[in-house]
This record gives C-alpha cells, sequence and structure tokens, in this order.
C-alpha cells in the first residue's frame, strides 16, 4: 500500500499554495539587515549565570539568601520582559515572601545542609510555569480569550512536587492559543519574542518557558510536549528541555485536558538552561513513578551505540533542513568518535518522510471508548458554545474575531479532516518496530529539532508541518532531550534531538551533559559574542544616536533614570502582523503585546516633578544635584539660576539617558564614519555631554546676566534632536537609505547650524522612511519606528523618528520636513506639535533627497516639539536671515480673527472617510472657540478638496523653470549613476532579497507608469487657491482634519495610499501649518487638528495652537495611566 495518487497531487498543490502565500507574505513584511542589536541586554548579576543545583546549593550554605535570588530574578523579568512578553502574571511579591521564609527555615535548621538537601533539593530557587499547568492562585487560560478569569485552586502534580521541593514559582508564561502552534500567541496576552533576536519567534507551545529561560529570567521552567512544544521552544531559545517517556509525570489538572488517544503522546518535562538540572528536576517531577526510569543509573557513554538521521528523507510537506543544522550534527558526530572512541552509524529511515501525516493520523485516533479527541472548535469557545471555524476566518478579516490565525487555521483544518489514514499507521508500525530494534536499551540518536533556525515572527504559518521533525517521536512514544549547539551565521541558536528507547531517559540526558561540556551549552543573548551583521556592508562601530528597533545593551545606566525602556518599546515591532491583539477596539492586525502593555512604561516621580520644583530621591528626600530639574519647554529650560540648578551638562545626560540607552530609552545607533581612508568611531552622546559642559563654564563665566545669554543664546543648553534629512556634521545623513550607509555630512544644514548657534545641543539623528517619502518610518539600514501610544502603530512619516521621540519625552524640541505631511502627520500621530512654515522661509539645503523639479516651492522645514510655547522661538532662530519675512513679533488678538472650519475632504474617492472621533473633536475645537473668544467659526466647504491627491501628485512631478523634471525616485534609491529597476527589487522582495522597503519600491514603481501632469488637477488647484486666499486675508484662520483617523497600524497605510491628502494639499496651496494636539480618543490614541493661515502669517497659527494647548491639554504622557 502506497499513497494514492490524489493524496499526492494534494500535498503538491498544498505546498505550492503556501509557497505562493509565503512570498506574498515576504513581499510586504519589512526586512532588516542588522539584527545584531534586535535582542535582549546581556546578563549583568552574577547570581543568573549559576544553574538550580548550584543555587539551592549556595542557598543551603548561606552563601546568599533566597531573598536575593528571587529579587534578581525579579529584576531580571522586569528588564527583558517589555521586550520578550514572555511571563503573562506574576506573582513577585508572594514569591518574595516565600523566598523569606526559605531564609528563616535555613536559619532555624539543625539537622545540617544534608538533611535539606535530601528533603528540599530545590530550597528557594525561582521557577517558571507555562500557562497550561494549574497554579494555585494563578490564571489558567492557554491564552484563549474566554477563558479569562479562570484561576485554579490547586496546583497540577509536577508543580506541587517541584514546590514541594522547595521551588519557589515567579509566574506563568504565554503560549498559543491552547497550546496548539509552533509560535507563542494569543489574543490575551499578546506575543511572545526570541530573546536573540526579537523579530523571531521562541517556538510554541512552552515558548514563554524558553524564552525567559533563554532570556535568564528564569532558572528552571516546566513544559508539556505533544508535537515538539517543548523542544521547539527550546531549540529556538538555546536552552535545553526534555520530552520524558509519556505516562511517567503526571498530565492531570491542566488545559486543554487530554482526550482521544493523546494520553499516550503527550509528555511533561523540565526545561533550563543548564543540563545538571535536568535530572533532579525530572526525578522530583515524576514523583511516584520515579521508580518506572533507570534515573540513578551511571552511564557510561563509550558503551552506547550512536545512530544519526540527518533528515526526514525528503518529505513533500517539510522544508528541507538547513546547512547550518546539517553541519553541525556533523560536527557532533565527529566528536563523539573523536572524545569517546565510538562508531556513529548514519541511517536513513524512509518511513520518516511521513510523519507529518502520521503525527495527524494518530492524533485523531479514538480513546479505548471509542471518544475522538475533543473538538478544537469547543476548546476555543465558551463552555457549550463551540466557534465556528469559517465564520471566525471573516471575522478575522475584518479585524473582529478573538482568535488567533493559527488557531483558526488549525481548527477548520480539523474539520476538513479526512478518517485517519490506513497507509499512515502501517508506515509508523514500521518505524516503530525499526525504532525499537535498532535503540534497544542502549542506543541513541541524533536528529534535526527543525529543517530552520527560528523562524520570523508568523512564518510558521506557511511551514505549517515543519513541526513533524518533533512530533514523530510523540507517536513514537520515545525520551528525547533537545540540546543547544551554540549561535549559527545568523547569531541564532543552534541545536540537536537526542533520542532514546522508551524509559531510557538517563540515556539522553547523560548525553545532554557531554553535548553542553563541549559545545558550551547556553549563550547568553545580550553578549557581544553573539552579535553579528547578516550583511557586511560597512564595519559597525559606535557612532549615531538613531531611533531603530532591537538594540541590545550599549551604554550602561542607572535602571532608576527618567523614562525606562523608551527606546526599546519606540523602536520595536518591524513585521508586518498578520494576527489581532484582544482588547483592541481594531484588531484588523493581532497584538504584539495586550493593549496594556503596549505603550511606555509610566514616567518615574522626577518626570511628574512641575517645571521648577526639587527632585526627590526614592526615600522622598529632595535630591540636591537634582534640584530643579525640569521637564519642560526648550527655551525655559536653561532660564534658572545656575547655582540652584542643575547643570547643562547633567540635565543633558539626563535627557539622553531616559533616551538613548537601551535599558531606559532609544535605542542607539550603531555605524561607521570613514576619515582619510580609515574608520573613525565617534559618539554624539559623548561630544553633547562635552558641549553642554562647555554650556555650564560658559554660564559659570557669564558676568553680563541672563538677559544677555537669552538674547545672544536662547536655546542655549537645551538638548535637541534632528531628523535624518538634514545634515549634522560628523553624523551620517542616509534617509534610510542602505546605498548610503557610511555617508557622512561635513558641514550643517542652514537650520541645524542656527539652532547650534543658539546653544542647541543635538543629541542624535532620528529615523525617516527610505528617502523620506512615506508616511511610515522604516527603512532597511535602520528598521521600524513605533509610536510610543500604541507599539503597533505608525508614528506616521517622515519625520516619524523625531515625533516618536519627542512624544515620548526623549526630546524636548525636534526639526522636520515636510513636503506632503512630513511633519504634520507624525506629530499628530504621536500627539505632538509640528509647524509647516511658510515654504521659502527656512531653508532646506544641505538635505537629501536635495529639491529637485518644484519641490522648492512645497517643501517646508519648520520646528517639531512637545510645547506650544517652543514653537515660536524656534522659528525665529530656524529662519535665520529670513525671519522678518514673517510677522512673527506682532501681537496676536484671537478675538479679532475670522476662523473657518472645514470638516473633511468633501467625500473624495480616494480616501477614507473622517473617523467619528476627529469629527467629534473638531466641533469641540469650534464650540471652545465661539464660547471663549465670542467669535462665530463658519463652516465652509470646498469641492476642490476632494481632488487632493490628485492635486498633490501633478504639483510633484512638474518640471522646474528650466525645464528640468523632478530627480527619478530610481536615481535617490541607487547608488550613484546606478539606478534601481523597481520591478526587479520587487521580484527580490518577494523572496526577502531587497535592500529596498515595499513603500519605496512601489513608489518607484507608481513613477514609472505616471501620466502627464493632469490640466484637470492644474485646473481645480488654482480655483482652490484663489478661494483658500480670498477667505483667510491676512486675518482668517482655518480648522482642517489632519488624517482622516488616528494613527494606523504598521503597514496599513499601503493599502490607504490617498490618505495623506488631507495635509499635502496645503503644501501645494503653500500656506503655513501648525498641527495641534487635542488629548486622547477612545482607542487612547492621540487626536489633533490643523490650524491654516494665509501665506507668511505663520504668527496666527502660532497664536492658536497656544491656545488649543490651553484649552485642550496638549502633549499627553503616553505612558501615564490616565492615557491608558
Amino acid at each position: 500500500m502506497s499513497v494514492s495518487l490524489w493524496e499526492r497531487a494534494a500535498e503538491w498543490v498544498f505546498k505550492a499554495v503556501t509557497g505562493v502565500l509565503f512570498a506574498l507574505f515576504r513581499l510586504f513584511s519589512p526586512r532588516r539587515d542588522d539584527v545584531s542589536r534586535n535582542r535582549v541586554p546581556p546578563v549583568s548579576n552574577p547570581l543568573l549565570l549559576l544553574s538550580a543545583t548550584q543555587l539551592a546549593k549556595k542557598i543551603r550554605r548561606r552563601e546568599v539568601s533566597s531573598v536575593e535570588v528571587v529579587q534578581a530574578y525579579i529584576d531580571r523579568i522586569q528588564e527583558v520582559n517589555p521586550l520578550v512578553n514572555a511571563v503573562v502574571k506574576d506573582r513577585f511579591e508572594a514569591a518574595l515572601q516565600e523566598a523569606a521564609q526559605v531564609d528563616k527555615l535555613i536559619e532555624e535548621e539543625t539537622g545540617g545542609e544534608e538533611v535539606l538537601e535530601d528533603r528540599l533539593p530545590l530550597l528557594g530557587v525561582p521557577l517558571s510555569v507555562k500557562d497550561y499547568f494549574s497554579l494555585q492562585g494563578m490564571p489558567l487560560t492557554t491564552g484563549v480569550v474566554s477563558r479569562q478569569g479562570v484561576v485554579p485552586t490547586v496546583d497540577s502534580p509536577p508543580v506541587a512536587f517541584l514546590k514541594k521541593a522547595g521551588a519557589i514559582p515567579l509566574g506563568v508564561t504565554n503560549v498559543p492559543e491552547l497550546c496548539m502552534w509552533a509560535e507563542s500567541h494569543n489574543h490575551l496576552y499578546g506575543m511572545t519574542r526570541n530573546p536573540y533576536d526579537l523579530e523571531r519567534t521562541p517556538g510554541g507551545s512552552s515558548g514563554g518557558e524558553a524564552c525567559l529561560i533563554a532570556a535568564a529570567g528564569a532558572v528552571i521552567g516546566i513544559g508539556s510536549d505533544i508535537g515538539g512544544s517543548i523542544r521547539i521552544p527550546s531549540f529556538c531559545c538555546g536552552t535545553f528541555g526534555h520530552k520524558t517517556t509519556p505516562g511517567v509525570v503526571s498530565v492531570d489538572n491542566t488545559h486543554p485536558p487530554c482526550s482521544g488517544r493523546h494520553i499516550e503522546y503527550v509528555s511533561i518535562g523540565p526545561m533550563c538552561r543548564y543540563a545538571e538540572d535536568l535530572l533532579p528536576m525530572l526525578k522530583i517531577m515524576a514523583g511516584p513513578n520515579t521508580h518506572m526510569l533507570s534515573l540513578n543509573t551511571k552511564v557510561d557513554l563509550k558503551k552506547l551505540r550512536f545512530f544519526t538521521i540527518p533528515d526526514n528523507c525528503g518529505s513533500s510537506m517539510t522544508s528541507p533542513v538547513c546547512k547550518g543544522l546539517i553541519d553541525i550534527q556533523r560536527k557532533v558526530v565527529e566528536c563523539l568518535e573523536a572524545d569517546l572512541g565510538v562508531k556513529v552509524q548514519e541511517v536513513r529511515l524512509p518511513e520518516l518522510r511521513y510523519s507529518p501525516q502520521i503525527w495527524e493520523s494518530y492524533m485523531n485516533l479514538p480513546d479505548k471508548e471509542g471518544k475522538p479527541p475533543q473538538a478544537i472548535a469547543k476548546l476555543m469557545g465558551e463552555p457549550g458554545r463551540p466557534v465556528w471555524p469559517l465564520w471566525e476566518l471573516l471575522k478575522r478579516i475584518v479585524g473582529k474575531s478573538e482568535h488567533t490565525v493559527a488557531a483558526i487555521v488549525v481548527a477548520l483544518l480539523e474539520k476538513l479532516k479526512s478518517k485517519p489514514s490506513s497507509f499512515a499507521i502501517q508506515q509508523k508500525e514500521k518505524l516503530q518496530k525499526k525504532m525499537e530494534d535498532m535503540l534497544g536499551n542502549d542506543g541513541v540518536i541524533l536528529y534535526p529539532p527543525q529543517p530552520r533556525v527560528a523562524p520570523k515572527h508568523h512564518h510558521p504559518l506557511f511551514t505549517l508541518y515543519d513541526f513533524s521533525y518533533t512530533g514523530i517521536f510523540n507517536t513514537l512514544g520515545l525520551p528525547v532531550t533537545q540540546c543547544p549547539l551554540g549561535l549559527g551565521d545568523e547569531g541564532l541558536p543552534l541545536g540537536v534531538q537526542v533520542v532514546a528507547g522508551k524509559m531510557q531517559d538517563h540515556l539522553t540526558l547523560e548525553v545532554a551533559l557531554y553535548l553542553e561540556k563541549t559545545f558550551g551549552g547556553w549563550r547568553d543573548p545580550g553578549a557581544k559574542k553573539s552579535s553579528f551583521r547578516r550583511r557586511s556592508l560597512l564595519p559597525v562601530k559606535p557612532l549615531a544616536l538613531v531611533f531603530i528597533p532591537g538594540t541590545s545593551s550599549v551604554l550602561t545606566v542607572d535602571p532608576s533614570a527618567w523614562r525606562k525602556h523608551v527606546c526599546e518599546f519606540v523602536g520595536k515591532g518591524c513585521f508586518v502582523d498578520l494576527q489581532g491583539g484582544h482588547g483592541s477596539p481594531v484588531r484588523a492586525v493581532p497584538a504584539v503585546l495586550p493593549p496594556e502593555r503596549r505603550r511606555l512604561p509610566e514616567p518615574s516621580p522626577t518626570c511628574q516633578q512641575p517645571a521648577a520644583a526639587p527632585v526627590s530621591d526614592a526615600t522622598g528626600q529632595e535630591d540636591p544635584e537634582e534640584r530643579g530639574f525640569k521637564c519642560g519647554s526648550g527655551p525655559g529650560l536653561h532660564r534658572q539660576d545656575p547655582r540652584s540648578q542643575p547643570s547643562c551638562e547633567r540635565c543633558c545626560e539626563r535627557q539622553a539617558r531616559q533616551v538613548f540607552t537601551p535599558s531606559t530609552g532609544i535605542t542607539v545607533r550603531l555605524t561607521t564614519i570613514a576619515s582619510n581612508g580609515s574608520f573613525v568611531s565617534e559618539s554624539r552622546f559623548e561630544a553633547a555631554l562635552q558641549e553642554a559642559a562647555q554650556v555650564d563654564k560658559l554660564i559659570e563665566e557669564e558676568n553680563d546676566g541672563e538677559e544677555v545669554l537669552e538674547d545672544r543664546l536662547p536655546l542655549l543648553g537645551v538638548p535637541l534632536s534632528v531628523k535624518d534629512y538634514f545634515s549634522l556634521q560628523g553624523m551620517p545623513l542616509t534617509t534610510g537609505v542602505v546605498s548610503r550607509q557610511g555617508v557622512v555630512s561635513t558641514v550643517d544644514s542652514p537650520p541645524v547650524a542656527f539652532l547650534k548657534r543658539a546653544g542647541a545641543i543635538p543629541l542624535g539623528i532620528t529615523n525617516v522612511p527610505e528617502v523620506c517619502l512615506w508616511i511610515e518610518s522604516h527603512n532597511h539600514l535602520y528598521g521600524i519606528t513605533n509610536n510610543p501610544y500604541d507599539l503597533e502603530r505608525t508614528p506616521g512619516g517622515s519625520s516619524g523618528g523625531e515625533a516618536s521621540l519627542i512624544a515620548a519625552a526623549g526630546a524636548v524640541i525636534g526639526m522636520g520636513s515636510d513636503v506632503g505631511g512630513s511633519i504634520r502627520i507624525p506629530s499628530f500621530c504621536c500627539g505632538t506639535f509640528g509647524h509647516k512654515t511658510t515654504p521659502g522661509v527656512v531653508s532646506a539645503d544641505d538635505t537629501y533627497p536635495p529639491c529637485s523639479g518644484r519641490w522648492w516651492e512645497y517643501v517646508s522645514v519648520g520646528p517639531m516639539c512637545r510645547y506650544a510655547e517652543d514653537l515660536l522661538p524656534m522659528l525665529k532662530i530656524m529662519a535665520g536671515p529670513n525671519a522678518h519675512m514673517l510677522s512673527l513679533n506682532t501681537k496676536v488678538d484671537l478675538k479679532k480673527l475670522r476662523f473657518f472650519t472645514i470638516p473633511d475632504d468633501g467625500g473624495s474617492s480616494m480616501t477614507s472617510p473622517v473617523c467619528k472621533d476627529l469629527i467629534n473633536i473638531q466641533r469641540k475645537v469650534v464650540e471652545r472657540l465661539e464660547a471663549d473668544l465670542g467669535v462665530k467659526v463658519q463652516e465652509v466647504r470646498f469641492p476642490e478638496l476632494r481632488y487632493s491627491f490628485q492635486i498633490w501628485d501633478t504639483y510633484m512631478g512638474l518640471p522646474d523653470k528650466e525645464g528640468k523634471p523632478p530627480q527619478p525616485i530610481v536615481e535617490l534609491m541607487g547608488e550613484p549613476g546606478r539606478p534601481v529597476w523597481p520591478l526587479w527589487e520587487l521580484l527580490k522582495r518577494m523572496v526577502g532579497k531587497s535592500e529596498h522597503t515595499m513603500a519605496a519600491i512601489g513608489f518607484a514603481l507608481l513613477e514609472k507608469f505616471k501620466s502627464k501632469p493632469s490640466s484637470f488637477a492644474i485646473q481645480q488647484k488654482e480655483k482652490l487657491q484663489k478661494k483658500m486666499e480670498d477667505m483667510l486675508g491676512n486675518d482668517g484662520v482655518i480648522l482642517y482634519p489632519p488624517n482622516p483617523r488616528v494613527a494606523q497600524k504598521h503597514h496599513h497605510p499601503l493599502f490607504r495610499l490617498y490618505d495623506f491628502g488631507y495635509t499635502g494639499i496645503i503644501n501645494i496651496l503653500g500656506l503655513p501649518v501648525t498641527q495641534c494636539p487635542l488629548g486622547l480618543g477612545e482607542e487612547g490614541l492621540p487626536l489633533g487638528v490643523q490650524v491654516v493661515a494665509g501665506k507668511m502669517q505663520d504668527h496666527l497659527t502660532l497664536e492658536v495652537a497656544l491656545y488649543l494647548e490651553k484649552t485642550f491639554g496638549g502633549w499627553r504622557d503616553p505612558g501615564a495611566k490616565k492615557s491608558s
């Protein structure tokens, strides 16, 4: 009997379809070239580098207290969990109390260390528990939304045995929905990330356990395994995990409960960083069944028979084994033969190619009483109310399902499955006999744990059956230990499965000890030796501060510094999410973190101090060194008595600390300066501190008084951030283009020079879209920037890095450019102020990309800040010699202005309708203006606005006065003289090989197919221009929505290409605009409005901004509880 022709055809069709879908998925997925910084910080506490066995010994000997150990692990969890999202519910207070009781018990123990070791072998050792086991008083949800609030009153037997042995549970860890997927993600707790690369999966279903253990947030843990759920995560995270012989460790009091014949295949086992902990843990967890295993038998490795199986003989349903795993398994063979003098026999079992079919068939068999396994649809729903998978799939498409794509797909496959395959059963019986004959009681097999190293998030959806490399051993009922074997070329863990005969668990555990000693075992994910670059475009050394995703530790700072983790949050999340986070009204994309965990942390008490209030230390006493530290607006920062206020150097350091370090803020971009034929590394952070010290010295020596300083240096000592579009001497100028890596500015752009001349101190450069031509700040040089109010959403673009940093309180002032909304869209999305000046006032010289065609007429450079009072002084400075063109010193009486409101663009077919929140907030502005100022706000509508995008598109393509068209995007994207081919880049993108983002490629393609300028659009613009100028005059102000929707999820703008027409039309009209924040909407995201005035009437919009800030509260702290 063989596989039928129909079954073979179905397999190949399945593979072809998933291959095409995978290519499309990768097409729209961001790719980063440098992931060396996309890790957890390195381990700094030596206690975290000890095994559980060593810790227990030190605790018994009173060399260290249990409280110290537990606190060290709590601190580490608090450091890494915001990045990896492994712990979903902690019990830190209870754990510390139990640790204190342990220390008291040891203090009072009179029987000696041996008595304690025998009775309580894990006394005082921290433990993590998978959200599959009952842990008294803790949630047991398995990631199912309908189980929220379920709390067990008893412990699962293995948990109880570990607690009886003295272990102290710290909390429960994340799993896939129902523990039925190879990626730990659900809509109750969100997505867990791999500590070696936060863009990759830690595996599943015990992914939270493996991730936390690998990140040194736990030393030991407990997992379950029915298809690889211990081994896949242990492999992906470079830790040890043991799948016991089934039936040895109890599976009682778990969810989902075993049904059908699952009890024959599911295994419970230990997970840990150090191989020496596997054996004592298994002895404890097995409880009364320990006698079933020969765990006290001494093993002589030289007397074992070793076999190696390199792959599954080429199953059509799985991926081929990658070179890294093939090579490392060969090295294991070589080491075994060299060290032990054994002969490792390579074998191939053709039945292994049917591993997916075997596993699937046996998982669906009924139990001895004929009852089939419990339906997944029932487990996903509330009791008595199973879900309808097809309905959930339709809901998922519109972002309304509470279930993950993986769970829905598994439920759908269950509905479509046929009867168990007799062919698969026959193949399994053959394989079982061959394995048992080969292994006996002294044989050991080496077998790959997966075909590939840890995949990117959601990639397992397209390689559904790769888990069969582990799943086959569940159906065979054999014990397996997953062993780490160092890191591969991509800096990701390698490993091997060590398999033995039934009840021969002690053999695989002994081999694990040997492999740990030979290959080094677990590696610290944050250690420098683990870092790498996937592409060697240039050597990497510390240089510039840029806001990018996933940076490992670079600077070490006091963890109590102001604004912890800003950068890790703001810079993370650069993968297209196909899943949606439960709890968010819009769930078209699944959550990486649950809603309450997708914001920046709440600011420390220091950040909450009033502008001139003294700062207190942890005891509540005033810190004399912090006296008067101001978290306020830019120009106000230096207007303090130098004898009683913090120095500029200290102020700059605080600003940099709160932002530019992995443990406390925005990431540090590492890059290289090429100078005089050699690479010279230089950090702007260090330079900023030196400049700050010079400022302090200048103030100390100043004899003419504060007024003179204020007049001459109005921004003296104030930290500044600069968009990666402006030249900043000595810093990279890339605009996110990979081919520009290494380009360093030798001069300052004029507005940068003016701000520096006024005393501002640049801290670094901020992230932008590739070539600054998109409304999401993402590129393949620095990655994606996240919105501080919701890390799964965009901060806008192209000045997204600036707005995100300013909103996250990582900078107080910044500067942006705007040719289609590039200041205003980010300011709106991030709830800050941004001003688009009248074009031609602030110089756009020495920028990249340079202006070409008629862009000079539409591009504006302007200030960005958290506080409205900073806009005017910044604009005066940035305008330089052109400041006289604006009436910035003219006093404005708001009661004498004429106000207009335009609620939308008249219903363009190319843009989204304006959402309810923005409509309502603009109405509230109108009501307040009329009530407070006694003015009449007139509502107007211009039909020409519905053609905003067509107008913008037409005018941006016009040639300059000499007839030269704008520089093609393909030239800007490529190296000098080598423009890219957009179609070729699109094809490369589908296989993950392009250096360019989907947005940039899309723009380049559209440019190729663009027709001649539309005479109709030109006609509509001229009509609109006249109407606007007639209406505004020199005393009119318009209120207009900044965008139809609040900040969107990452990559959603790709499907709403033309919504930026709401801002872009103002560029073509050449009018000044101030974007003003107006609080938060129902989703906790910033609302806002554009305030537009006539040409050269910038002072009017700035005055209205001050009024709106006073009336609506202005910027809101993204981490404050009141805004959640």
